[in-house]
């Protein structure tokens, strides 16, 4: 086992409590930037999430986890 089986990057956890969905927020930072930002495990998590357009679909280019 590679030791992140199940590993989701996006929310930097192994697992994802539907819990946490009713404090999901997301906020537009400009045209390609956005501030994701949840309570989970009782600690408050922010994720700068930035997109690029690739022809007519758009990809996640970098994700940042902030403290």
């Amino acid at each position: 086992m590679d030791g992140y089986s199940g590993y989701d990057l996006l929310i930097d956890n192994y697992d994802y409590d539907k819990t946490w969905s009713m404090s999901l927020n997301f906020e537009r930072l400009n045209d390609m930037d956005y501030l994701i930002s949840y309570r989970g495990n009782g600690k408050n998590h922010k994720i700068a999430i930035s997109i690029i357009k690739d022809g007519n679909r758009y990809m996640i280019n970098n994700i940042k986890v902030l403290q």
